[in-house]
């Protein structure tokens, strides 16, 4: 092994270490807040009360921060770059959890909504590639082009579950069914007009 090859791996364990110590840093930080505020509840209710909470490092970086924007909770982690890579948000409709790139946009977003359970995984230009719901009465997986338009569908319905394609405008274009009725097919133009139908 030369020396570039060892100062090279060398250099990739101190980057590591440097970033599990910050993870450490702000799990520390995370926890001496629990404690303060479990500390700071004794028997007379005393609480500490404060609009947000920000944990830096040696250096005054932000690494996270605990606050509330627009009467709506929210934690936030930050990378070395002081980008939000993480947020975790309490909204009306529901939580929702949110992993950013490094430029700022949602990649994965994981929400527990009034209709229920979804999860959505972006694109680099913030258009959903793949949509996972359990929406109440028809859940279902969805395939998305690169225009965001879904272009492979399966569900399930009341009657059975359905599997559908979809052209580059997001027409259904194949329905392919396994209802309490029977297995069918449907094929349509783009205009959805029907071409064939079996049974």
């Amino acid at each position: 092994m030369t020396i570039e090859e060892r100062l090279e791996k060398l250099e990739g364990k101190l980057t590591a270490a440097k970033c599990r110590n910050r993870w450490m840093l702000v799990g520390a930080a995370l926890l001496i807040l629990g404690c303060l505020a479990i500390a700071a509840t004794p028997g007379d209710k005393q609480t500490i009360r404060a609009q947000q909470f920000i944990v830096v490092d040696d250096q005054g970086r932000e690494l996270a921060k605990l606050g509330a924007t627009k009467e709506r909770p929210a934690l936030s982690l930050f990378d070395e770059n002081g980008k939000p890579r993480l947020m975790l948000v309490a909204t009306e409709k529901g939580p929702t959890l949110s992993l950013l790139d490094e430029n700022g946009k949602p990649r994965l977003m994981l929400g527990a909504i009034k209709d229920g359970p979804g999860l959505v995984i972006n694109d680099e230009n913030d258009k959903p590639l793949v949509t996972l719901a359990a929406t109440k009465g028809m859940p279902g997986l969805h395939l998305c082009a690169e225009n965001g338009k879904s272009h492979l569908g399966l569900a399930v319905i009341k009657d059975g579950p359905l599997l559908g394609m979809d052209d580059e405008n997001g027409n259904p274009r194949l329905v392919l069914g396994a209802t309490k009725d029977g297995p069918s097919l449907t094929l349509l133009s783009s205009d959805q007009k029907l071409i064939w139908r079996a049974p």
